[in-house]
């Protein structure tokens, strides 16, 4: 069994800069989500 490797002609995959913005706006949205649940529970502890 014979692997053959290419020392020095390895291939890099390149980050898409477009990926990155998606995550972005995930992560944004997941604390937007957050911040309004955190939000309303102190108005109902207060209105209680």
């Amino acid at each position: 069994m014979y692997l053959n490797y290419a020392a020095g002609s390895s291939e890099v995959p390149e980050i898409d800069p477009a990926g990155f913005g998606s995550v972005a706006a995930l992560v944004t949205a997941a604390l937007g989500l957050i911040e309004r649940r955190r939000l309303r529970r102190r108005k109902q502890s207060q209105a209680a």
